[in-house]
């Protein structure tokens, strides 16, 4: 089936498709107010009944304001206004994605410290507010920001406002996704599954339009980049976040720190194994973003593969060529930097205490740059994980146990390759050992009540190590559970190779490591293909070159 968006023209003229954008959004909408809906009638009901107007007034206009307050919240752009004035260098660039898409109403600009690239409508007469990250204001090239600038655009001529009510309202829908009332949890998913189809459209539609003017090379560069950002900023920087927050510490270096985590392969690589992941474990299209590669798939399928302008020249991502966070490259600069922010210090400072879920309390800044890595990847915790999982006494005994449990159980169904879908270009390779032969993973047997009572899986052993996996969707269950025992898994055998002498490939990745002949291992990696093969052959090789590496090392003391 192809994925080519219908022509923009007949997008626009689809009045029914109008007309059935609202009517889902007051659907939604209604659906999440259901219980303040019900309970306000029945109040009413008992004013009524009692002829007491008393009982049911005040109530109600409590109940009608709960009502309104998510529909006025939303109507108010959030984040932090940039004057045209204040920052002339992002103004140019921005009229000039303008004048691309030839779209003339003037948009006020809002910095938001998260990674999002939108344009709220404006409602009341208010003018349209264009909303941008402040990770990606520091982490695209000026030729990408202009990129992914006029695509918002082409979204925003293409839906208006219907779109910023439907978005809205999916979002509250979405948070009864974890409801303990399992006809809850249904209704939400035939509601977002529903409206999904016209979400599809209204992005792939939009993609098709912003790669008509600027070129398709233009808009797959910006879509993977801003991807590769927002995932780096999602599963990095909420991890640092969240550490540091039980020492009642933030971090004031967060953006710094991103910049420089992706500059390694590594971490690329890293991430783009968790974007897969992250849209295996979306069975609902519940996510705010949408899958890329069925976008660049998309992109692909156009009738025509557009060139790219010469006046917006090169889309390449900032690599080693990214300016410091407090010097940014001007917009009429080398095309490889970003656009010059000139209150870029000021952002620095104000945009990781906006992260803080309470922004009155007190909190000491941290530094994320200046501390250990293994802050950030305790292994003292991933062993404690590990021993409680297996029931062992010492952990040799529950690595061992872990790894007899990557061979038992089927396989992941329908689970991507992440490794293998960017395995090019990084520097990584697989550890080989004679014999190694990938064979096919035994199907489990017996009745379901045996194989429930010892739950010596992969998949049991996860649940073990991640309790919460229990509640995940099945369709990103086994996504979930392959990537928490790799984690789990990897950090102590990475751990164990470094304290006998590899070395670590990477700062931000712990399970990368270097052997002493200079190869590449990527630990996680062999443990996601000894899930996905039923043979963890190459896993126990690497526990066995760890041993025989530490009495190397003892027998030369």
């Amino acid at each position: 089936m192809s994925t080519i968006p219908p022509p923009v023209g007949q997008f626009r003229a689809d009045r029914r498709t109008a007309l059935a954008t609202v009517l889902w959004a007051i659907v939604l909408w209604l659906f999440f107010m259901i219980d303040s809906l019900v309970l306000s009638f029945f109040i009413v009901g008992l004013a009524v009944a009692s002829h007491d107007w008393l009982i049911g007034v005040a109530p109600f206009i409590g109940m009608l304001l709960a009502l309104l307050i998510p529909v006025l919240r939303s109507a108010r752009p959030p984040g932090r206004v940039l004057r045209p004035d204040d920052e002339p260098d992002l103004a140019i660039l921005i009229r000039r994605a303008a004048r691309e898409m030839e779209f003339d109403t003037p948009l006020a600009v809002r910095v938001l410290p998260t990674p999002v690239a939108q344009v709220h409508p404006g409602f009341g007469g208010r003018s349209p507010s264009l909303l941008l990250g402040w990770p990606l204001l520091r982490g695209l090239t000026a030729t990408q920001l202009t990129a992914i600038i006029a695509r918002e655009i082409a979204r925003h001529q293409l839906t208006g406002w219907r779109e910023g009510a439907l978005a809205s309202t999916r979002g509250m829908v979405a948070q009864a996704l974890t409801s303990r009332f399992p006809p809850r949890r249904a209704v939400s998913a035939a509601l977002l599954n529903a409206t999904q189809r016209y979400r599809w459209r209204v992005e792939l539609a939009a993609d098709a339009r912003a790669a008509e003017i600027l070129g398709t090379t233009e808009v797959r560069s910006v879509l993977t980049r801003a991807t590769l950002v927002a995932a780096a900023f999602d599963h990095l920087g909420g991890h640092w976040t969240k550490v540091l927050a039980q020492q009642r510490t933030f971090p004031e270096d967060l953006y710094d720190a991103l910049d420089e985590a992706l500059d390694d392969p590594h971490v690329v690589r890293w991430v783009f194994a968790a974007i897969l992941t992250d849209e295996t474990r979306d069975p609902w299209a519940a996510h705010a973003r949408l899958p890329l590669q069925p976008r660049l798939a998309a992109l692909a399928e156009l009738p025509t593969s557009t060139p790219a302008r010469t006046d917006i020249g090169d889309a390449a991502s900032p690599g080693t060529k990214r300016a410091e966070a407090s010097h940014c490259r001007p917009v009429g600069g080398p095309a490889g930097g970003p656009v010059r922010i000139h209150q870029a210090d000021d952002l620095n400072r104000w945009a990781p205490r906006e992260l803080l879920p309470d922004s009155n309390q007190i909190v000491l800044p941290a530094s994320v740059l200046e501390g250990p890595a293994d802050l950030f990847r305790p292994v003292e915790e991933a062993r404690a994980d590990l021993l409680r999982a297996t029931g062992r006494g010492t952990v040799p005994d529950a690595v061992t146990a872990a790894v007899e449990a990557l061979e038992s159980g089927p396989p992941p169904a329908a689970v991507p390759r992440p490794s293998a879908a960017h395995a090019s270009g990084d520097g990584t390779a697989p550890f080989q050992t004679s014999g190694g032969v990938l064979a096919e993973a035994p199907r489990a047997g017996g009745r379901w009540w045996a194989r429930a009572g010892r739950d010596t899986g992969w998949r049991g052993l996860a649940r073990r190590i991640e309790p919460s996996i229990r509640a995940e969707p099945p369709p990103g269950r086994d996504a979930l559970a392959r990537a928490v025992l790799s984690d789990c898994l990897g950090s102590l055998i990475s751990m164990r190779l470094v304290d006998s002498g590899w070395e670590r490939a990477s700062r931000w990745v712990t399970a990368v490591v270097i052997s002493p002949d200079g190869r590449t291992v990527d630990v996680r990696e062999l443990i996601e293909q000894a899930v996905d093969s039923g043979d963890a052959t190459q896993v126990r090789a690497l526990i066995a070159a760890s041993n025989d590496t530490e009495a190397i090392m003892e027998a030369g003391a």
